[in-house]
């Protein structure tokens, strides 16, 4: 098996609790989907809401809560959404990658 890259999409929101993602070009059911969330949040790190069937793998700050990164994961279905929503619980600036 050989790992490729196809394609990105990007998003960027301030000061709010979602960001939607397009669903990056040409993804077929099999690929694996990783989703890069850079948050600069107002006070405690957000605690993320994934959409169905995305798993955390890793969410850091940087001391003093300057910028929190997560990181997600999903292996594509034969429907994927054209849009992912992701969710956090406090209002925060965020860019995103799929």
């Amino acid at each position: 098996m050989v790992i490729v890259f196809r394609s990105v999409a990007t998003a960027t929101i301030d000061e709010d609790i979602s960001l939607t993602i397009t669903k990056p070009a040409g993804v077929v059911s099999g690929d694996v989907l990783v989703v890069v969330l850079s948050f600069v949040p107002d006070g405690s790190p957000p605690v993320v809401t994934y959409p169905a069937g995305w798993v955390e793998v890793r969410k850091d700050g940087v001391t003093d809560v300057e910028i929190v990164q997560a990181c997600a994961r999903k292996v594509a279905g034969g429907a994927e959404p054209a849009v992912y929503t992701f969710t956090w619980d406090t209002p925060s600036d965020c860019v995103g990658a799929i």
